[in-house]
């Protein structure tokens, strides 16, 4: 008995790591340790990684929300494609056919060839072979006005009305999804459609063409202004009574949307609106979760920084991927040349939203990784204290700083202009740039300021 009490340690373990009551021994609790550490880590790179991807996957729906519900963001994409002149092809034949039905060409010319045969003898048939110029000259006449429709779509005048109506049926659109019928009093509650009016456009073309050959096709009238916001009713009906025609119900009407398309796509944008929620929330809570969990927060933090990073880098990749791959898949000319309109302005709109959660991202992971105080960091912090304050010779850096420390804070700021034309005016690039000058201005004046203190009293005065 003695010699077993004699060959346990002070704290009740025998040799082998065995307690008398059959206890946990010390390897066996620090190896249930390590299993809880592993396992903990394990959760929080999973949650890390899940907290990267819902990010991405919310930026890219935010993306999305953006372009269709805001009016700056759609109209750029929609005027993007407005603009080429491939795909204005299409939208010069329906208006060239709306304004020929508006200005009834063939009737105006039969009555004013009928009005010359009644004035002119009925000698060697001349009243019916004068009628039989009425088709030739429609023929022209329509030629005629197709060639001013197209001359139109490609001037400053039709991208500026063009932009206009996009907004005005965007705002529409908007207020249907959102099923808001108040901004929308001439459509019903039971069957709603939304139009893209085209009379202004088309009022412009007829007022082109009646100054331009008034006398060709015979419509010497006088063809008010339409604002892009007007009412379509009061339109057409101001446009017929100008041309003294009736014009169909719909004239000059695009349709965009139906009745049964229209409750689908509100159910569909209330659940992606708030799927959109829901996923900025997790995304938020597993960010928080991981820091909690983390046996290490600062590396936690550099680890969550360093993953959004790179998943959004490479999300930029696969999205660039897919992109060029729809692309080669469209052989028509006029449709790849639109699809690459409206690609090249969603991806900068895209690039502009990724960079709001992208540049954070890499903050954040810059900032916990110098709080560690890597060694490199600290020496670069020590030669810079010694440069400003602590040296007290000095040095050749900073005796040049302090000899033209105006040249060089406006040299720093020339930079940050020159980086701000190249990259583009956003909060983001201001932000960005405009930490990196705060901070180089003050290292500047710091070096300043230690170099005059060093000089004397008499330096530092001037």
């Amino acid at each position: 008995m003695a010699d077993t009490t004699a060959s346990m340690h002070e704290d009740g373990v025998t040799p082998d790591g065995m307690k008398p009551d059959g206890a946990v021994t010390i390897p066996e609790a620090a190896a249930t340790r390590v299993r809880r550490h592993r396992i903990r880590r394990f959760f929080v790179g999973l949650l890390v990684f899940l907290t990267a991807l819902l990010l991405l996957v919310t930026t890219l729906g935010v993306w999305v929300h953006r372009t269709v519900y805001r009016t700056s963001e759609f109209t750029s994409v929609v005027v993007s494609v407005g603009n080429d002149p491939k795909v204005l092809d299409p939208l010069a034949t329906y208006l060239s056919v709306e304004a020929v039905q508006a200005l009834d060409l063939r009737t105006r010319v039969q009555n004013a060839l009928g009005a010359i045969a009644d004035a002119l003898p009925n000698r060697f048939g001349l009243a019916d072979r004068i009628g039989a110029l009425a088709a030739p000259i429609t023929t022209g006449a329509q030629t005629f006005v197709s060639n001013e429709v197209r001359k139109f779509l490609h001037s400053s005048q039709f991208r500026e009305r063009f932009r206009q109506l996009v907004e005005t049926v965007h705002g529409k659109l908007v207020a249907l999804l959102k099923g808001d019928y108040s901004q929308l009093p001439n459509i019903s509650v039971q069957g709603p459609t939304v139009y893209f009016n085209t009379i202004p456009i088309v009022a412009d073309i007829i007022r082109n063409v009646a100054q331009n050959a008034a006398s060709l096709v015979g419509a010497n009238v006088t063809i008010p202004q339409f604002t892009a916001g007007g009412s379509a009713a009061t339109q057409l009906g101001q446009l017929g009574s100008a041309l003294g025609v009736t014009l169909p119900p719909h004239f000059g009407q695009i349709p965009l949307m139906s009745s049964q398309s229209l409750h689908q796509a509100q159910t569909i944008t209330r659940k992606f609106t708030n799927l959109l929620w829901l996923l900025l929330g997790l995304a938020i809570a597993f960010a928080v979760l991981a820091v909690v969990l983390s046996t290490n927060r600062r590396r936690t933090l550099v680890q969550l920084g360093l993953t959004v990073t790179a998943t959004f880098i490479i999300g930029a990749l696969v999205i660039r991927a897919v992109v060029h791959a729809a692309q080669d898949q469209i052989t028509n000319a006029g449709a790849k040349a639109a699809a690459q309109d409206v690609l090249g302005v969603m991806a900068h709109n895209l690039r502009q939203i990724a960079a709001l959660v992208l540049w954070p991202a890499v903050a954040l992971a810059v900032i916990a990784y110098l709080a560690g105080k890597p060694p490199w960091f600290m020496r670069l912090l020590a030669w810079v204290r010694r440069t400003s304050v602590s040296d007290r010779e000095g040095g050749s850096l900073a005796r040049y700083v302090d000899q033209h420390f105006d040249w060089m804070v406006g040299g720093a700021c020339g930079v940050a202009l020159i980086v701000l034309v190249i990259v583009g005016l956003t909060w983001v690039s201001i932000g960005v740039v405009g930490g990196l000058l705060a901070v180089t201005i003050l290292w500047l004046s710091a070096v300043r300021a230690g170099e005059r203190a060093r000089a004397g009293p008499d330096v530092a005065a001037t």
